[in-house]
């Protein structure tokens, strides 16, 4: 990854990408959780959350976000799990298994896309990650992304971080646009995603069939 100090242009995997600096996109993101540092002009990982602005006993003062790795798909099967069995949030019907999962994230990032997770006190409480949109080539600035935060760790603004992460990440990266896929209705996640930015792009009715009942579903996208 090259940034060139204006942000004129991100080149990923040897291509130029234009890519105005849109630092809105940083300010609503962590508006509610700290300063930005360095957004446009660091070439490292940048520190989104200024911790020592939260106040004390925040569950956000005990987080920390880092990529993925192979250890996590356990803790990540598990969180997943839940919603695929007791939920239609994920159009999966069958529980995946910790194997199945490492595999997904290895292909995640072999194909050079972030995938985050977000530890609170030592484990594993939420990730992140994106995916490619269609497998055309001329897709290829565009990733569908993806969130889920263990059933127990809800309600704390855990998603909303790793999220707010991962989009920056992806900005830096020289994406062009993500596009959040939603089973409906699902309020918190539609006020998740328009919260961050996002904005309803498409409506599908009936497209999915889980627990007996049809299932619609709705494309949110931000341009990064």
């Amino acid at each position: 990854l090259h940034l060139s100090k204006k942000a004129q242009y991100v080149t990923v995997k040897g291509i130029d990408w234009p890519r105005p600096c849109r630092s809105g996109l940083f300010e609503r993101g962590v508006m509610a959780l700290g300063s930005l540092k360095n957004v446009v002009n660091s070439g490292q990982s940048m520190n989104l959350f200024a911790q020592d602005n939260l106040p004390a006993g925040d569950p956000l003062e005990s987080m920390m976000i880092r990529t993925v790795t192979p250890n996590d798909a356990i803790a990540i099967a598990e969180i997943y799990n839940y919603y695929v069995l007791t939920t239609f949030i994920s159009f999966e019907l069958e529980p995946v298994s910790p194997e199945d999962m490492s595999g997904r994230i290895s292909e995640v990032l072999g194909a050079s896309h972030p995938w985050l997770v977000l530890e609170n006190e030592g484990r594993v409480a939420g990730y992140a990650y994106a995916t490619k949109w269609r497998s055309r080539p001329a897709y290829r600035p565009t990733v569908e992304t993806t969130v889920y935060v263990s059933k127990d760790q809800r309600g704390h603004g855990f998603g909303r971080a790793v999220y707010t992460r991962l989009l920056a990440d992806l900005a830096m990266a020289g994406f062009h646009t993500a596009i959040g896929v939603i089973a409906l209705p699902n309020e918190a996640s539609v006020r998740l995603h328009e919260s961050l930015g996002f904005k309803q792009a498409a409506h599908f009715r009936e497209v999915g069939y889980k627990f007996g009942k049809w299932i619609d579903s709705g494309f949110w996208q931000m341009m990064l």
